[in-house]
């Protein structure tokens, strides 16, 4: 009997089990199954998809968080641009991301979110980043962040260096 469920399987090869619906939050994936001849409905892959670039300590918080949503339908575009300044974030997302520690592990979920392009989870973290930023000068920013510097603290080095230069 074919398995009811659609496997990931991290670089240091993990098996993270998802339904299949959960596929369309992402277009990568979808992009991945389409490739491979899978329709909607039909049988899954046979074998699990190899997601090479991936840790399990990044995929495992994605995959929470697809379970967290599966309820929710993907948003549309004109949705998430309608609501792109409510930056409320639901209390486990919350909880979820603020376990990612250190702040590297964030950054390493998000960098993984833009990859398997997954809108509606880069849309969270986006609120969820904005809400802890909000209001913070930018020393309070590199603390919440744990960006190291150098140059007396004028320069970031890290996984964040991007955003506050």
């Amino acid at each position: 009997m074919a398995s009811q469920y659609l496997e990931l399987i991290s670089t240091d090869e993990e098996i993270f089990e998802i339904e299949p619906k959960f596929a369309k939050k992402s277009g990568m994936l979808m992009e991945y199954l389409e490739a491979m001849g899978y329709v909607e409905g039909g049988p899954l892959p046979a074998y699990g998809l190899p997601l090479n670039t991936l840790r399990a300590e990044t995929l495992r918080p994605i995959v929470q968080w697809l379970y967290l949503h599966e309820k929710e339908e993907p948003k549309d575009v004109i949705y998430r641009h309608q609501h792109k300044d409510d930056l409320k974030v639901a209390d486990a997302d919350m909880a979820l991301f603020d376990s990612l520690y250190p702040r590297d592990k964030l950054a390493d979920v998000i960098n993984a979110a833009y990859f398997l392009d997954m809108p509606d989870l880069e849309d969270t973290l986006k609120k969820y980043t904005a809400h802890h930023l909000k209001g913070k000068n930018r020393s309070d920013a590199i603390a919440w962040l744990e960006i190291a510097t150098s140059n007396g603290g004028k320069a970031a080095t890290g996984g964040f260096k991007e955003l506050l230069g």
